[in-house]
């Protein structure tokens, strides 16, 4: 199962409060993200913290990490205000010391170990 583009492109809008969840967007709007999710995937490739090309669709293990990480850095495009921004920054960030939520729940994924439902322990 995997989310396409023009969803999560519209899913990262939301996140930044841009498009309401029932509607549409505008196409300057996407256009901004589909960019900087461009630019943003290349840099999640180099740090090896995604597995699919740029222009495919995103497993759905990946989408919410991968949308707070990209809200962050479209964030400038949009004038968010300055609280907004500050709870972006601390979900979305790469390389932030201490590391952001995204990243974390990103890296967890691509552990290869991962298991997206745990087993429940049986006690006796």
């Amino acid at each position: 199962m995997a989310r396409p583009l023009e969803q999560f492109y519209k899913d990262v809008l939301i996140e930044l409060t841009i498009a309401p969840p029932t509607g549409s967007a505008a196409a300057e709007d996407i256009q901004r993200v589909k960019d900087k999710y461009d630019a943003v995937h290349a840099l999640l490739l180099d740090m090896n913290l995604v597995e699919w090309a740029a222009d495919e669709a995103i497993p759905l293990k990946f989408v919410a990490p991968l949308t707070k990480v990209v809200a962050f850095y479209a964030a400038p495009a949009f004038s968010v205000p300055p609280q907004e921004y500050a709870r972006l920054k601390m979900e979305g960030e790469l390389d932030a010391s201490p590391i952001s939520q995204g990243e974390r729940q990103l890296r967890k994924r691509m552990a290869p170990d991962y298991v997206s439902s745990p087993i429940q322990n049986e006690f006796y």
